[in-house]
């Protein structure tokens, strides 16, 4: 036990399986840190795209962080200092996916698709995770009942900083809360094979935001009506427009899915972060944030 730099254990399975998931579509590689506050699972695409979620200790009835032991005495851990590590996104997602599946998660929408529930928690498999740092070892132990599953994954040192994309709040950041099922018939109304630049505007005056795609054989505009039952929260003071790869926003779907509302940002760069707030239960919330360079800024 003492080899365990990170040891813990949740019945939350589905929900952390969902999470994963959902951003195993940017990189099938991860960063992973974990303090005494959580685990935070990052992940980039070429520069152009970072993705965060965090596991909060309160997603987990037990955890203990020990931190990693000194290399040169063996001795305690710094439970200051966080851990980090690299491991295989779509590897770990595999193996939550055993016991972690949307099949075992009640309909939130009326059941009309594998994703409408909004609130879930599994509370048949108890999951327990551990990481050796002396073994380069994260270890997932699933138990269901009278069979239990382990999963050991190799642990890799981080490849240099992960090019983290941060908004500038110096300068005049625009947001936007609104509710998630907005956002997902957005998307559903833009995707289609000929979308290849999705450009985003927002105005202080009608129509105060607009989704629109471009691509080679035309256009589709997605304008969010004037209701204060839809966007919830709407600070913007000027009009702009920023323009991103369709198919890098639309990475973000899974999440929408998963949300009950999104918070849209972007800075007067460009810069933009897409939020999507999820609701675990019992009253307890965790996000999956995305953040995107614009056009300009990619070339």
């Amino acid at each position: 036990m003492d080899d365990y730099a990170f040891d813990a254990v949740t019945t939350c399975v589905s929900y952390i399986y969902r999470l994963l998931k959902a951003i195993s579509s940017v990189s099938p590689r991860a960063t992973v840190t974990i303090s005494s506050r959580g685990l935070m699972i990052s992940v980039d695409s070429a520069r152009a795209c970072n993705a965060h979620t965090f596991l909060a200790r309160s997603l987990f009835s037990s955890y203990e962080f020990r931190g990693e032991p000194g290399a040169e005495d063996g001795g305690s851990g710094d439970e200051d200092a966080d851990t980090v590590f690299m491991i295989s996104l779509s590897s770990l997602v595999e193996c939550v996916q055993i016991f972690g599946t949307v099949a075992d998660l009640p309909s939130g929408r009326g059941g009309d698709d594998e994703y409408s529930a909004r609130s879930f928690i599994s509370g048949s498999s108890v999951c327990k995770m551990r990481y050796d740092p002396r073994e380069a070892l994260f270890v997932l132990m699933i138990d269901e009942g009278a069979m239990t599953t382990t999963c050991e994954l190799l642990t890799f040192e981080p490849e240099g900083a992960m090019s983290d994309i941060t908004l500038s709040h110096s300068s005049n950041v625009r947001k936007v809360i609104m509710k998630a099922e907005y956002v997902d018939g957005a998307f559903r109304e833009l995707e289609s094979p000929a979308s290849e630049t999705m450009v985003v505007r927002f105005a202080p005056t009608e129509p105060h935001l607009v989704f629109e795609c471009r691509g080679d054989i035309g256009s589709v505009e997605y304008t969010f009506p004037k209701d204060w039952n839809v966007l919830e929260t709407f600070a913007v003071t000027e009009a702009c427009e920023f323009s991103y790869p369709f198919s890098i926003v639309n990475k973000t779907r899974d999440a929408v899915r998963m949300a009950s509302k999104v918070c849209l940002r972007t800075d007067s760069n460009g810069v933009m972060s897409i939020q999507s707030m999820c609701e675990v239960g019992d009253g307890r919330q965790t996000f999956i944030d995305y953040r995107f360079l614009p056009i300009r800024r990619l070339v």
